[in-house]
């Protein structure tokens, strides 16, 4: 190669490389504009001046808009509601709130959205919607509710106290203070159909009497364990089964937790006969101690008829392990 012919290609390689190179500039500086834009549409500035991502429904722990008791809010048919107080937001510095409650009936029972926007000098930062859940006010509830406060004020039995000695207060209460007879009866009359509605009305009436049958104790022991949030559930003698006519009532009670239950059979009527331990207690009982029972219904020796006549199948199942 001639020395001409050699500068010449070396003129041409040192252009190649330097187009090589402005063009991987360009490249790079492309890439870096595209994320500076997709940071700047991600971040937004709060009130304090630290950067933060938005969030859509403003649940993420970046979010402008937090909810102050979830997402989730429920409210009685009829009620005053103050949107904004159901979220905290940045205020001030050019934040302005939007609330979008178009689509909320008060007067209706369902289920619906809120939707609030923050802005930040009329630009949107942030958007949350909360659900918000109108219910049917129940006035015999909250009445009964207040009624079981009082009481159980009186009584000593307070939320601080396990659930197991919770049950035993209202158990001793509930047991001594009703005194069952045969002219006894539920305030809400026979119609056994209704049984798992009317409790509320059967509970406010047997606190003004104190007296009833074992609908009566039922539906007073389960108007406490609601108030201190105990799981309960009620139980109904089988009538077509165990050989007695009429019905009776008691309840299977979780004094555990969700997630570990220790359910137990309990029964706050004042009961005539005795379990095979020799007492009349049926307060946080197991199945084989219940199922001990004997009625002074029952002729003795009769295998055939039982006072608790039930399908433990169908209920959750209680623990094998005697309470003291």
């Amino acid at each position: 190669m001639s020395y001409k012919n050699e500068i010449e290609a070396n003129r041409v390689g040192m252009q190649r490389r330097k187009k090589s190179v402005f063009t991987a500039i360009q490249i790079t500086a492309l890439l870096l504009a595209v994320l500076l834009i997709a940071m700047t549409v991600m971040v937004v500035t709060d009130a304090f001046g630290n950067s933060q991502s938005a969030s859509s429904d403003g649940g993420g722990s970046a979010s402008l808009i937090k909810p102050v008791d979830g997402k989730t809010v429920t409210v009685y048919a009829g009620a005053n509601v103050s949107y904004k107080g159901y979220v905290t937001y940045p205020e001030g510095k050019g934040y302005t709130l939007e609330i979008d409650n178009s689509k909320v009936d008060l007067s209706a029972p369902g289920r619906y959205t809120v939707v609030y926007t923050l802005k930040k000098n009329d630009k949107v930062v942030d958007t949350y919607k909360l659900t918000l859940v109108v219910e049917e006010r129940n006035v015999e509830l909250e009445e009964l509710m207040t009624k079981i406060e009082a009481k159980a004020k009186i009584l000593g039995i307070t939320k601080d106290m396990s659930k197991e000695e919770i049950v035993k207060k209202v158990y001793s209460f509930v047991n001594s203070g009703i005194p069952y007879t045969t002219t006894s009866a539920s305030h809400t009359g026979n119609d056994r159909t209704k049984w798992e509605a009317n409790w509320v009305k059967e509970a406010l009436m047997t606190l003004e009497t104190m007296e009833g049958d074992c609908y009566s104790n039922y539906s007073l022991s389960k108007a406490f364990f609601e108030y201190f949030g105990i799981e309960n559930v009620g139980i109904m003698r089988d009538e077509d089964d165990g050989g007695l006519d009429g019905t009776h009532f008691w309840s299977v009670v979780n004094i555990g937790t969700k997630e570990k239950p220790k359910w137990y059979y309990y029964d706050s009527t004042l009961l005539a006969g005795t379990f095979s331990d020799g007492t009349k207690n049926a307060c946080l009982v197991t199945l084989d101690k219940l199922w001990s029972y004997h009625s002074s219904k029952i002729a003795e020796g009769d295998a055939s008829t039982t006072f608790y006549a039930f399908d433990p199948s169908k209920y959750p199942t209680a623990s094998t392990t005697p309470i003291n």
